[in-house]
């Protein structure tokens, strides 16, 4: 699988259940969320603003895809809400840069690749914390993540994702299906 399948296989609505710890003061938080994934066209204004933000040539996107998500805690906790860019950069299938940035923050560089067993591995550096996040699909509707963050080589925070499809599998783009071998 190459990036930008893993990217068209996630597309859809997810709910999703997180549970994240926090490894210095012994805490853990659970929170449910409902997630949309889209595809963006590579001409798509916030696909460009991004690439000239990150000094980033547009010819070198594999694709691009916007996540927003609605949550809730568990406990009495306000509702929360937001959107998340991811741009794919790459002269590789399975290897390359993705810039990801949150709502109107600062973006992150991260490295991609996809392993053998079809996991997307991420990681990256940004202000001293160290991200490494784990993405693999244990069947076309459910969806697993691993979330580890480090500062000073010592885990700080762990989260794990669970995420189940609502609804079914999106349609591949007509240049995105294979060509139907000739039967003459």
């Amino acid at each position: 699988m190459d990036i930008q399948a893993f990217i068209q296989q996630s597309c859809g609505r997810w709910f999703t259940q997180r549970t994240c710890h926090q490894i210095g003061n012994l805490s853990s938080e659970a929170q449910s969320a409902q997630l949309c994934m889209e595809k963006l066209s590579l001409e798509d204004k916030a696909v460009l603003d991004l690439c000239e933000a990150a000094n980033t040539e547009p010819t070198l996107v594999q694709c691009a895809a916007k996540i927003s998500w609605q949550g809730q805690g568990f406990q009495v906790q306000p509702q929360e809400t937001g959107e998340l860019l991811l741009v794919a950069i790459s002269n590789a299938p399975n290897q390359g840069e993705m810039l990801q940035q949150v709502g109107s923050a600062p973006f992150m560089r991260l490295n991609f690749h996809i392993d053998g067993d079809q996991r997307l591995i991420l990681t990256g550096t940004q202000d001293q914390l160290h991200l490494e996040e784990r993405v693999w699909f244990a069947s076309p509707n459910l969806r697993l993540r691993i979330s580890l963050l480090k500062q000073a080589n010592q885990l700080y925070q762990a989260t794990w994702y669970s995420e189940v499809r609502m609804g079914v599998l999106p349609e591949p783009a007509p240049e995105e299906l294979p060509h139907a071998a000739s039967t003459k």
